[in-house]
């Protein structure tokens, strides 16, 4: 089943990997360990993830 990253404000959208390394690489990451915070999130087991648990792997790595 796909993927759902739900926002802060409730919201639900479809994961879409090149969007999470994008956003991570303007936060001031390099691309190869945006690329792989973005593996991260898509090999997690679950359907549903939070934007803010995203933040954390960012901070994790």
């Amino acid at each position: 089943m796909p993927k759902t990253v739900i926002k802060r404000d409730g919201k639900k959208e479809p994961f879409i990997k090149e969007k999470i390394v994008v956003s991570t690489v303007k936060t001031g990451a390099p691309v190869d360990i945006a690329r792989g915070i973005a593996d991260k999130i898509e090999k997690h087991p679950e359907e549903n993830i939070k934007t803010a648990w995203i933040k954390n792997m960012f901070w994790m790595n």
